[in-house]
Formats: structure tokens, C-alpha cells, sequence
């Protein structure tokens, strides 16, 4: 039987917040053991490897415990959830608000900032995620704006 509606809504509910509150076990049972996790950043067209894409539920888990070793907390809240249960797929917008631990791309240690952000999640039947695709996200967009500047260089 297809996941509800109702049952995509909590699934991703938990899920954001099991991000956010570093909450891994919980964080690695909204996901499917192969998901894909894709990160819309700035790259060239030729570049060969371009920054942002994953693969499967440890590596997307590790993602997660990197970005606290460079924020001290990294607050989530959903600005808007839209749940298509036709073809069990959600799109959310979030506000992050993350207190880096050092400078952090010319940002100061100590003082919180704010993004905001969006992501496509798609999920198979038993309600796992299979696919992320993840918008406007800061750190990742910084992280490739500076992995061109490198890629430029060679």
C-alpha cells in the first residue's frame, strides 16, 4: 500500500528536525540505504566532478556530522511543505539559522546567520527516501563557489 499523504508529511517533519537536532538514527530511518543525495551548487559545465552529489545513507549521514563540526548549532524550520502522494514526492522550504564555529567564508565565529533554502524528496513505497535534490543551501553553495575558484587554477 502507497504512504499516505498524511504519512509523507510526518515522515518529512522528522526528518528535518532529525537534521537539525543531530539525530542520526532516526535521520538514517527516513532514508532509503541508497539514497542519492544532490546539492544544486555554482560549478563550471566541463567540471568533471561537480560539487554536490552523493550517494547512499552513511555518506548522507556524514554529510550531517561534518556540517556540526562547522557550526556549533544549526537550527531548522520548515517554511512551507507541499506533499504530492500521487507520486510520493515533497518539496520543502526551510530556514536555517547556524552559528559557525570559526570564520566561516568571511562570516564571523560566534554570530548566527540565515538562509533559506528548498528541496525536492522523492520516496519509494514503504516511505524511505530514495532522492534529495537540495536548493540555495549556504554552505554547499559556498563550498562550490570556492571548488571553482580552484578548478579555474588548474
Amino acid at each position: 500500500m502507497p504512504v499516505s499523504r498524511k504519512e509523507l508529511e510526518r515522515i518529512m517533519r522528522e526528518h528535518v528536525r532529525s537534521e537539525g537536532e543531530q539525530d542520526y538514527d532516526v535521520l538514517r530511518d527516513t532514508l532509503h540505504h541508497n539514497v542519492e543525495y544532490e546539492v544544486k551548487a555554482p560549478c563550471y559545465p566541463d567540471d568533471p566532478n561537480p560539487y554536490g552529489l552523493f550517494k547512499g545513507a552513511d555518506v548522507y549521514i556524514e554529510m550531517w556530522k561534518r556540517l556540526f563540526q562547522i557550526f556549533v548549532s544549526y537550527k531548522i524550520e520548515i517554511d512551507d511543505l507541499q506533499i504530492d502522494e500521487s507520486c510520493l514526492r515533497a518539496w520543502v522550504r526551510i530556514k536555517a539559522t547556524a552559528i559557525p564555529r570559526e570564520d566561516f567564508n568571511g562570516l564571523p565565529k560566534g554570530k548566527p546567520m540565515n538562509w533559506w533554502s528548498a528541496a525536492q524528496c522523492d520516496f519509494d513505497h514503504e516511505g524511505r527516501m530514495v532522492k534529495e535534490t537540495v536548493y540555495g543551501s549556504f554552505p554547499p553553495v559556498m563550498a562550490g563557489y570556492n571548488r571553482m575558484k580552484e578548478f579555474v587554477g588548474r
